[in-house]
């Protein structure tokens, strides 16, 4: 996506640029008659005679704003009142660098507009969106043509549902997906979980996993993805899309024997236990979902087996596929996982057998990325373990991704 720089910005949506705005401030604070032929570009004679008469009502209102002389009161304070009465969100607070005491110095809270902030006489003029002043709107720039029916519920989703910012580009990925939704088309959320093996809670709301043992309840992620499901089911609600869920558990990992090993389990002991921590799930889902094992997507172990077996390939030969990861990435994220890995397998004697048991992970997760891309349509990825597997879903699928913020440690 292309994007305007400030200027073109600012031309689009007929705001006044900062000059401009000091200018026509500071003759009202003086009582001085402006350079309308300057001004004429942004605005006409009759707007300037409104700010002037705003300014003038709110001195006669408020005395005290007037007399404040020799208090550290911003210049613009009457200005900021205003603003207030058009833009409730509008704010401000004042601090003063130490070097410089004498000078009042202000921070403001304010709408934004394709990620620049208008100026004063913007919005004293109410040439501003009102509902474009989320933390969204002051983040990416990709929703401004959105309508506030789908701007506003976004930006409860990702304060409220507690999900790690996207970058601009999976935004972008993401709002193309709810755009098909809105065209009528049936929507998928997949969440790939974590078998319910064994954690301690450490806090309110983390975990630490020690791997001692595989229950049969609903496991530590799965707990994470029930947090966050009524905030994900009344976002799409509100927006109006058609949104099947799907939270899919990790089987696969009852397949490498190390893991087998770990649990003292049999492979359809290990199966039988997702099975019943599914069902478990499923009746304690405060909507509806589907629970199925993962590889049953596909079609079972041997199509996953098939699949996994040649991206495995892949990844240990360094092709990466479309997830833009170097080698040098894969060791950060390894070693990242130290702490993870050894209360898993136990504690590894070089870095990069770190690296080979990652790429193992990074090589299920790239499947399972393969087999939502090629088994479902229309989907988005809701990740609910932690964040820094995201890219390796993208080895080979480019399906629009979202994490939630993970609740457990051992991750850096």
């Amino acid at each position: 996506m292309h994007y305007r720089d400030a200027r073109d910005i600012m031309s689009a949506h007929s705001l006044v640029p900062r000059k401009a705005s000091k200018h026509l401030l500071a003759c009202i604070r003086n009582n001085k008659k402006p350079d309308l032929d300057y001004l004429s570009s942004w605005m006409n004679t009759k707007q300037v005679e409104e700010i002037f008469q705003l300014y003038s009502n709110k001195i006669s209102e408020n005395q005290k704003l007037a007399s404040q002389e020799d208090l550290p009161t911003p210049r613009n304070l009457i200005f900021y009142e205003i603003i207030k009465e058009k833009y409730p969100t509008f704010d401000w607070s004042i601090w003063q660098k130490n070097t410089n005491p004498g000078q009042t110095h202000v921070r403001l809270q304010a709408p934004f507009v394709e990620g620049i902030r208008p100026t004063l006489a913007s919005m004293l003029l109410g040439l501003v969106n009102k509902h474009s002043d989320t933390e969204l709107h002051a983040r990416y720039r990709c929703v401004n043509d959105l309508s506030e029916k789908i701007t506003l519920p976004l930006a409860r989703l990702l304060t409220k549902g507690n999900l790690v910012w996207p970058k601009e580009h999976d935004l972008e990925q993401f709002i193309d997906w709810i755009r098909s939704g809105l065209d009528g088309r049936q929507l998928t959320v997949i969440t790939g979980l974590c078998p319910d093996y064994e954690a301690k809670k450490v806090g309110s709301y983390f975990y630490r996993y020690t791997f001692d043992n595989l229950g049969t309840g609903i496991g530590v992620t799965s707990k994470r993805y029930l947090d966050a499901l009524p905030t994900v089911f009344s976002t799409f609600e509100a927006i109006g899309i058609n949104v099947r869920y799907i939270a899919a558990i990790g089987d696969f990992e009852a397949y490498p024997t190390a893991n087998l090993e770990r649990m003292k389990l049999s492979e359809q002991e290990f199966i039988n236990r997702l099975l019943q921590s599914q069902k478990k799930l499923q009746k304690q889902s405060p909507h509806p979902i589907e629970t199925p094992l993962f590889t049953e997507l596909c079609g079972g172990k041997s199509i996953w087996m098939k699949y996994f077996n040649a991206i495995y390939k892949r990844i240990l030969a360094g092709d990466y596929g479309k997830s833009g990861l170097t080698d040098q990435d894969l060791l950060t994220i390894a070693l990242s996982r130290r702490q993870l890995y050894n209360r898993w397998y136990g504690e590894m004697d070089s870095d990069e057998d770190y690296v080979k048991l990652l790429k193992m992970q990074a090589a299920e997760y790239a499947t399972m990325g393969h087999i939502i891309n090629k088994h479902l349509k229309n989907t988005l990825i809701l990740g609910a373990d932690h964040a820094r597997m995201a890219p390796f879903y993208r080895v080979d699928a480019t399906t629009p991704l979202l994490y939630l913020r993970n609740n457990y440690l051992g991750v850096k």
